[in-house]
C-alpha cells in the first residue's frame, strides 16, 4: 500500500506527469468554468436572509368563514371541533412565497384529548397516540415541495417536522394546510416557519462533492481512451475494486427513498433522538430525555450508538431523514469492503483472492438481508470488524511470535462490536471461546497466550465508555430485558435454506419472514471449496494447511448448526439444571438463532482466503474455475434477493420525524419491568393536595417549573420522567429537594411545607463515566498513531529521499 501511495505521488512529481495534468485540464477547462461558477452561485446563497415568518391564526381566517365546526379567536387560536357528520376537516392559511431550501414548522397547539388506550387490544401501548390533526406546507400548482405531515397528538402541545423546496424553485402560492381528525377540540395557536442556513452550505458541499467525483470519473475515461489502462490497473485497481463494489452494494441508497425494512422506523428514532441530545449538548448521548414524550429512554446505555452520532450529526445539519440514513449506509459499505479487502489481503497477499473473499463476505444474503430487508443497523455495522477480528485470530494461531498488529486487529474488532452491536460480540465471544478451546495447546503457548491477554486487554480499554455505564445500569437498574426468552429454538433456519442456491421468498414458517433467507449459491460453494481442499492436500508438506481447513470446516459446520432450529435450545431449557440458566439466558439472548449466521459467513470468508491460495499455488486450473463460480454465484445471489426485496417491500420518505418514528421503541426492552404499559401518555405533572405547579417548561431536556407548596405538610410531585438513574435536582432557593421514584419507576420530588420557587430536574453522568470516556479515548488516539506511523513512515522515508537525490533508491 506504502508502495502505491508513493508511485502516484512520484507520478505526480514527474515533469511528463506535470505536462500530462495541463493537457487533460484543458480537455476538462469548459466544465470546471461551469463548476467554478455554480459553486459560486450557491456559495452566494448561503448569505441571503433565511425566511423567518411566524404564522398566527389570523392568516387562516379568511379560508374558514364558511366551515361551522372551524372558529377564530383572536387571543386563542384557530379551533376546530367534533362535527355531527364525523368527516374530516381541511383549512389553509393565506399564500406565501417560499425559495427553495429547507424549512422547519414548528406548531404551539392544545387538545383537550385524553389518550385513553385500549390495552388489550394495542401491541406496544407506549406508542399508541391519539392523533388529533396534522399540519404540512402544500402548494397547488406545484410539486417541488417535499414535506411530510406534522402529527399533531393528544400526548403533546408542541411539534415540529421539516419539509424540503427543490433546488431551483421558488414556489409562490406556499399555504399551511391543517388537517382536523374530528377527534376532540383542537386549538392551533401559532405555526413558526424557520428556513435553515445549514441547509444551504449542505447544498453547496453536496456539489462540489459530485463535481469532484464527476471530475475524477471524465479524467479516468481521458486515461483509458490514451491507452493506459494497465497503468491505472497497477496504480489503482485496489481502490477502484473498492469504490465499485461498494457502489453495487450501495444501489439500494441511491434513491430520494428508504427501502422500509422491520427494524427501519427503531433505528431512525435512535437518529432522531441522538441528533436532539447533541443539540442539547449531551455528549456522549446516555439517555434520550424527549422520548415517549418526555419520560425518557435509556437506549444508548444498552445499544451503544457511537456510529449513529455520524447520521445523527447530518440530520442537526439539515439533511432530511432519508438522506442521512442512505448516506450512513453507504459508508458503511463502503468501509465493510474495504476492511475485508485488506484483511483478507493480509492473509493470502493476493489481490485477486481478497477481492474474491470481499465479494463473498459482502454480497452474502445475510449481510445484504439486515441492511435491505431488515434495516438491523447494528448488526450490519458489525459486519465493519469481524474481518479484523478473523484476521487477528488467524495471524495470532499461525504465527508462532504474533506481531503487535495482529493483536491490534483483534482488539479493535472486539471494541467495534462493543460500540455497535452487542448481540454480534456476544456471539463472536461464544466462538472464539469454543475455538480456543478446541485449538488449546496452541492457545496455552505463552507467547500465543500474553497475545489474546494483551488483545482483551486493549478491546476493554477501548471499548470501557461503553462497557462500564452498561454493566453498572443492567445490574442496578429493573428492566424488562431481564425477563429473557425461554423458546427460541423455532427461529432458526431450516435444512432446506441451506441448500438454497437463491432466495424464493418467504420461510416455510410465514410467521418469521423476517429472517428468510437461502445459504446462496456463492456460500455454497464456498463450503465447496473447504471440503475439496482438504481432499486433495493430504501431503505431509501440507499438513498445517490441512489442519487449518479442518478447524475452519468444524466452526463452519457449527455455527450453521446453531443458526439452525435443530439446535436443541427448547430441550436445553426444558431439562437445565438452575445453575446452568445464565448460561442458558446467554444463548437464548440473542433471541434469533439465525444471527449466528454472522459468523458462518465470517468463517467462510477466511476459508475462502486459504483454500483460493492454496489451489493458486497447487491447482491453478481449478483456482480459476472456483474464482469464477464464487464471484458469479454471490453476484447472482445479491441481485435476485435485492430484486425480489425491493419490488415486494414498501418504501418511506421520512422528511419529518413522524410520531412513529419518534416513538418505536421495538419491544421496549430497556423499560421499567414494572407495569409501565398502563401510564397515561399525557405528559402532565401530579401532584397532592396543596402543591401549585406553573410555568412548566422541557428546554434542552430538562424538567423546569415552579411550585409552591402551600400546605403545612410535604407533599409529593410526581414528573412523567422515568428514573434511570443519574437525574438531580436543583432549587432556585438552594433547598434541598428529595428525590425518589413511585411504583411505575416515575420520578417523585418530595416539596417541603411552605416552600415557593423554581425547580430544575435534570440529568448528568457520573464523573468515573467521565473518566472511561476519558481512558477510551487516549487508547483510540494511541492505535490510531500507531497505525498511521506504520503505514506512513515509509511513505515519508521515500518522499525525502526523492526531494534529496531525485531517486527514492
Amino acid at each position: 500500500m506504502e508502495y502505491e501511495l508513493y508511485k502516484i505521488y512520484e507520478m505526480s512529481l514527474s515533469s511528463k506527469g506535470v505536462a500530462m495534468s495541463i493537457q487533460r485540464s484543458i480537455k476538462i477547462f469548459p466544465g470546471l468554468i461551469v463548476e467554478i461558477l455554480m459553486v459560486f452561485y450557491l456559495f452566494t446563497r448561503c448569505f441571503v436572509n433565511m425566511a423567518d415568518i411566524t404564522v398566527d391564526a389570523k392568516a387562516f381566517r379568511d379560508n374558514i368563514k364558511e366551515k361551522t365546526n372551524v372558529h377564530y379567536i383572536e387571543k386563542e387560536g384557530v379551533i376546530f371541533t367534533p362535527g355531527e357528520d364525523g368527516s374530516k376537516i381541511e383549512a389553509y392559511s393565506f399564500e406565501m412565497p417560499l425559495r427553495a431550501g429547507g424549512y422547519e414548522v414548528t406548531v404551539d397547539y392544545d387538545t383537550d384529548v385524553t389518550d385513553d388506550v385500549d390495552f388489550e387490544t394495542v401491541y406496544y401501548p407506549v406508542t399508541a397516540h391519539t392523533v388529533v390533526g396534522s399540519i404540512s406546507l402544500v402548494s397547488v400548482h406545484t410539486s417541488a415541495i417535499d414535506m411530510s405531515d406534522v402529527k399533531l397528538t393528544a400526548a403533546r402541545n408542541i411539534a415540529s417536522g421539516r419539509g424540503y423546496i427543490r433546488f431551483g424553485k421558488t414556489v409562490p402560492d406556499v399555504q399551511l394546510k391543517i388537517n382536523y381528525s374530528n377527534t376532540g377540540k383542537l386549538t392551533v395557536k401559532n405555526i413558526h416557519i424557520r428556513q435553515s442556513r445549514s441547509y444551504q452550505f449542505v447544498r453547496l458541499f453536496s456539489f462540489i462533492l459530485i463535481c469532484v467525483i464527476l471530475d475524477a470519473l471524465v479524467l479516468l475515461f481521458l486515461e483509458l481512451l490514451e491507452g493506459r489502462g494497465k497503468q491505472i490497473y497497477k496504480n489503482y485497481g485496489c481502490i477502484l475494486f473498492i469504490a465499485g463494489t461498494t457502489c453495487i452494494l450501495s444501489a439500494p441508497v441511491f434513491n430520494n427513498f428508504i427501502i422500509s425494512g422491520y427494524d427501519l422506523n427503531y433505528h431512525l428514532m435512535r437518529i432522531s433522538h441522538i441528533a436532539r441530545e447533541l443539540s442539547y449538548g449531551q455528549f456522549p448521548v446516555r439517555i434520550y430525555r424527549d422520548a415517549l414524550d418526555g419520560y425518557g429512554y435509556p437506549n444508548p446505555l444498552f445499544y451503544c450508538d457511537t456510529f449513529l452520532y455520524i447520521p445523527a450529526v447530518l440530520y442537526n445539519l439539515f439533511f432530511p431523514l432519508r438522506a442521512a440514513y442512505n448516506i450512513y449506509v453507504f459508508l458503511v459499505n463502503l468501509v465493510t469492503v474495504a476492511v475485508a479487502f485488506f484483511s483478507c489481503r493480509a492473509i493470502c497477499k493476493d489481490n485477486r483472492i481478497a477481492a474474491v473473499s470481499t465479494i463473498i463476505y459482502t454480497m452474502c444474503e445475510w449481510r445484504i438481508g439486515r441492511i435491505v430487508r431488515g434495516a438491523s443497523v447494528g448488526g450490519y455495522t458489525a459486519f465493519i470488524f469481524f474481518p479484523l477480528i478473523m484476521v487477528g485470530i488467524y495471524n495470532i494461531y499461525t504465527k508462532e511470535m504474533p506481531e503487535k498488529k495482529d493483536r491490534l486487529c483483534l482488539a479493535v474488532g472486539i471494541a467495534g462490536l462493543a460500540s455497535c452491536h452487542t448481540l454480534s460480540l456476544e456471539i463472536t465471544v461464544i466462538f472464539l471461546g469454543i475455538f480456543a478451546v478446541i485449538e488449546w495447546r496452541k492457545t496455552l503457548k505463552k507467547e500465543r497466550l500474553i497475545s489474546l491477554c494483551l488483545s482483551a486487554s486493549e478491546a476493554l480499554l477501548l471499548s470501557m465508555y461503553y462497557i462500564i455505564p452498561f454493566v453498572e445500569s443492567y445490574i442496578r437498574l429493573p428492566l424488562k430485558a431481564k425477563a429473557g426468552e425461554s423458546y427460541i429454538q423455532d427461529r432458526g433456519m431450516e435444512f432446506v435454506q441451506f441448500i438454497q442456491l437463491f432466495y424464493s421468498g418467504e420461510s416455510i414458517r410465514g410467521d418469521l419472514g423476517h429472517v428468510s433467507l437461502a445459504f446462496g449459491a456463492g456460500m455454497i460453494v464456498s463450503t465447496v471449496l473447504i471440503i475439496h481442499c482438504m481432499f486433495i492436500s493430504s501431503a505431509n508438506d501440507e499438513k498445517d494447511k490441512r489442519h487449518c481447513l479442518g478447524i475452519i470446516f468444524i466452526m463452519t459446520v457449527l455455527s450453521a448448526y446453531m443458526a439452525s432450529c435443530y439446535f436443541p435450545l427448547d430441550m436445553i431449557y426444558d431439562n437445565m439444571p438452575k445453575f446452568i440458566a445464565p448460561a442458558y439466558f446467554l444463548l437464548s439472548s440473542i433471541q434469533f438463532p439465525v444471527r449466528y449466521m454472522s459468523m458462518t459467513v465470517s468463517i467462510l470468508m477466511i476459508g475462502v482466503c486459504v483454500g483460493l491460495k492454496y489451489l493458486k499455488d497447487n491447482k491453478k486450473d481449478i483456482y480459476k474455475i472456483y474464482a469464477w463460480l464464487l464471484c458469479i454465484g454471490s453476484l447472482t445471489v445479491y441481485s435476485v434477493y435485492l430484486g425480489y426485496v425491493c419490488n415486494n417491500t414498501g418504501v418511506e420518505k421520512y422528511t419529518a420525524s413522524d410520531i412513529n418514528i419518534d416513538q418505536e421503541i421495538m419491544g421496549g426492552e430497556y423499560l421499567p419491568s414494572y407495569d409501565c404499559w398502563t401510564i397515561t401518555r399525557k405528559s402532565n405533572i401530579q401532584v397532592e393536595d396543596g402543591i401549585e405547579i406553573n410555568d412548566v417548561e422541557r428546554r434542552n431536556g430538562d424538567y423546569l417549573f415552579a411550585v409552591s407548596n402551600q400546605s403545612d405538610k410535604n407533599s409529593e410531585v410526581i414528573l412523567p420522567l422515568f428514573d434511570y438513574g443519574n437525574y438531580h435536582s436543583e432549587s432556585t432557593e438552594n433547598v434541598y429537594i428529595p428525590m425518589g421514584t413511585d411504583k411505575y419507576r416515575r420520578i417523585t420530588l418530595t416539596i417541603p411545607a411552605g416552600y415557593s420557587g423554581k425547580i430544575r430536574v435534570y440529568y448528568r453522568e457520573p464523573f468515573y463515566w467521565r473518566v472511561c470516556e476519558i481512558v477510551s479515548l487516549t487508547c483510540l488516539l494511541l492505535v490510531l498513531v500507531s497505525v498511521l506511523w506504520n503505514r506512513l513512515a515509509p511513505l515519508l522515508h521515500h518522499i525525502l529521499k526523492f526531494c534529496k537525490r531525485g531517486k527514492p533508491y
